[in-house]
């Protein structure tokens, strides 16, 4: 009886199924299935057309208030074309090869007085010009810091000019965000663990070699080896050239002779 007690939502409902089925006992019909499909005239009553008129809308109904938005600026295709016009018509700017260009290649034209190529705007050398063309397609809130192939196509759209995947590559290499956020694809380095203690001398040695010595009876370089244990140091005249021999030889007889 306890478990049947614990567990009789399970068996028979929750006390709001109980009460529901006491109340349609009261009635006699027969439910049947009809698909969705079928059901086409299942509003029919509640929706006549005849009682709306057509004058309710959803003008009072707000799902979200004005101040739960975050006003998101960015310049506008047009407030950029009036830039790009103006710094086409400095001399000081104006691309050398693009009077060329335009004699001989046929996707350049010129309307308005910016210059389009294969319909779209070309943006003439100007750095600060075309970063802030890139910034528009990677940095704003609405873009999300999309990598090199996507931020490029996003330009691609509507501006071009020589060399721009090499531009959008320096300016994402740069970005800040980016480089923090990012996640690495290099294989993780094992943890670092201090070297053991030695116990007893000359059974851990460091060896390094000082090169760049002025010439000194035929030796132009110092081997200096050091032992972990007493931190005694033995100095060995050389040369910089030294073979794996060599190495052999000056540990066997200065070392462990």
């Amino acid at each position: 009886m306890l478990a049947l007690s614990e567990w009789r939502h399970y068996l028979m409902g929750a006390h709001e199924d109980a009460r529901w089925v006491t109340e349609l006992t009261e009635y006699h019909f027969i439910l049947k299935h009809k698909p969705g499909t079928a059901n086409v005239k299942a509003d029919l009553l509640s929706r006549r057309s005849d009682h709306d008129q057509g004058e309710n809308d959803n003008g009072d109904i707000t799902v979200l208030s004005p101040e739960h938005f975050r006003a998101m600026i960015m310049p506008t295709t047009s407030e950029t074309h009036e830039r790009v016009k103006t710094i086409t018509h400095q001399k000081e700017l104006w691309d050398k090869g693009i009077a060329t260009s335009l004699e001989h290649e046929r996707g350049i034209i010129e309307k308005d007085g910016i210059l389009y190529y294969d319909n779209r705007v070309y943006i003439p050398c100007h750095t600060a010009l075309r970063g802030d063309i890139i910034a528009q397609s990677h940095d704003h809130i609405t873009t999300g810091h999309p990598g090199i192939a996507k931020t490029r196509e996003l330009v691609l759209r509507e501006y071009w000019w020589p060399k721009m995947k090499k531009d959008v590559e320096t300016y994402i290499t740069g970005c800040e965000t980016c480089q923090r956020t990012k996640s690495s694809n290099q294989a993780k380095s094992a943890p670092l663990h201090p070297n053991a203690v030695p116990t007893e001398p000359w059974t851990h040695i460091p060896v390094d070699m000082i090169t760049g010595l002025p010439d000194s009876n035929g030796y132009d370089a110092l081997l200096v080896v050091v032992d972990r244990f007493s931190k005694a140091i033995i100095p060995i005249p050389c040369n910089k050239d030294l073979s794996v021999e060599g190495w052999a030889r000056i540990l066997r007889d200065h070392v462990y002779a």
